[in-house]
């Protein structure tokens, strides 16, 4: 996906829906944090590709999953 707003814009990947747990690590801004095999495995894709630089929203990581509110509003942007 693509996302423009306020003049910015950026590249979006969203998380599969699914029961699997969030099992692999990265580390954001410093902090562990555990994310599930399939965007993991588009990280490391991502990471040898011509778009290693390009800035990607990942909802998985950037929203807050467990509310509902914040979930739904950054939802309806994507």
């Amino acid at each position: 996906h693509h996302i423009e707003d306020e003049g910015t814009s950026c590249n979006a990947a969203s998380y599969e829906w699914g029961t699997s747990d969030a099992h692999s690590p990265i580390i954001v801004n410093d902090h562990l944090f555990y994310i599930r095999r399939n965007l993991h495995e588009f990280f490391q894709v991502l990471r040898l590709s011509d778009f290693e630089d390009t800035p990607i929203f990942v909802d998985a990581i950037y929203v807050n999953q467990e509310d509902t509110l914040e979930h739904n509003s950054q939802l309806r942007r994507m």
